[in-house]
């Protein structure tokens, strides 16, 4: 596990997807190795400020509210946006 920023052109590579967020600044996304089959593959998992109130607890890891979040919101780290991420698309 280890927390990266993401490229801009990440976002591009989803760009058709409405599921995927479009914020190009992004602050840092969890990347977790999961194993399939006998592979390893590498999934992002979000950092959002913002997790709809509504969101079922199971759906999210809550952290401490950023100075962002707005009232009722919650900061953490949300599951349901995860998604398969490469590592050249890590930022340094």
């Amino acid at each position: 596990m280890k927390i990266v920023k993401t490229k801009p052109s990440l976002i591009k590579k989803y760009s058709n997807d409405t599921e995927m967020l479009h914020k190009e600044d992004r602050p840092c996304v969890l990347v977790v190795k999961l194993k399939y089959k006998n592979k390893s593959y590498d999934f992002a998992v979000l950092i959002r400020s913002n997790v709809p109130a509504a969101s079922p607890k199971n759906e999210f890891f809550p952290l401490a509210t950023r100075y962002s979040t707005i009232d009722k919101n919650r900061h953490g780290i949300h599951y349901i946006k995860m998604f398969p991420v490469d590592k050249r698309f890590y930022d340094k």
